[in-house]
């Protein structure tokens, strides 16, 4: 995998990452705290650890076959 391949793979993963957290969290302060708002430094910090790991894993275990 490339640098070029690595960016492009970290930008899809943040992205579904984010939309995904941000739903998610969205929902459990609706439910648990009765208010619909969002926490948007964590879905950014989740979204962008879960965009450098995974394209960075798989990076790695391409590398090592």
């Amino acid at each position: 995998m490339k640098f070029k391949d690595f960016i492009i793979q970290f930008i899809i993963t943040f992205v579904v990452a984010f939309i995904a957290s941000a739903i998610v969290i969205f929902l459990y302060n609706l439910i648990i705290h009765g208010t619909g708002r969002f926490m948007w430094s964590i879905s950014f910090m989740l979204s962008f650890t879960v965009g450098f790991v995974i394209p960075f894993s798989t990076l790695y275990t391409s590398k090592k076959k």
